[in-house]
């Protein structure tokens, strides 16, 4: 079983101590629907993981994050840790979590979904790349030719605000809290800017 998360990472960790910059932030992250990284990592398990019998025994919860970044070249790192439960989410015993960041200049409020798609493609084939050697390239290159475009692109974009589903957007007491101290809506304040974005 798997359970697909995103997260837009701002916060102190990445700078961001102060609500001005929170928000700039904020304001930038990609407008796609969550429904599109659950197709491509569906695609990717029908067409990859259970041919070679990868990650089919147990209970995975996976975490996409991504963030802004200044460098020229992208970077992809993941983490995993095994025995872990998201009490906050379900009562459900997760086996693994497998965190896979992506850091880019590519990232904006204006990527369209089907690069979202080929990026999301590219964070979970490199994890698997270098966690099973039985896993080449060559098989995740050819396959990435086979995501369907018009399945990607059905979706609306921009996506409203509650078909978007990153994790951050619904804290348990309705805010999030920067560098302990300052806390913001994410909901309301991202409906400042793009007020169609919210649904009734």
């Amino acid at each position: 079983m798997f359970k697909i998360l995103r997260t837009w990472d701002v916060g102190v960790e990445n700078g961001y101590s102060t609500l001005e910059a929170f928000i700039e932030s904020l304001y930038k992250r990609p407008r796609v629907d969550y429904r599109i990284s659950e197709y491509v990592f569906g695609f990717i398990n029908e067409n990859i993981m259970k041919k070679y019998n990868i990650m089919q025994k147990k209970n995975y919860q996976i975490e996409l994050s991504f963030s802004c970044s200044n460098e020229e070249n992208d970077l992809i790192f993941f983490d995993d840790e095994k025995g872990y439960t998201y009490g906050a989410y379900d009562d459900l015993k997760w086996d693994t979590l497998i965190i896979i960041y992506f850091s880019s200049k590519k990232f904006n409020e204006e990527i369209k979904p089907i690069e979202y798609a080929n990026i999301v493609y590219d964070m979970i084939s490199t994890y698997l790349i270098e966690k099973y050697k039985k896993i080449s390239k060559r098989l995740i290159n050819k396959n990435k030719n086979n995501i369907n475009k018009e399945i990607v692109e059905k979706y609306t974009f921009p996506a409203l605000f509650d078909d978007q589903k990153y994790v951050h957007d619904y804290p348990f007491d309705g805010f999030y809290y920067i560098a302990g101290e300052e806390k913001v809506n994410i909901r309301k304040e991202y409906m400042k800017k793009y007020k169609e974005g919210y649904i009734q």
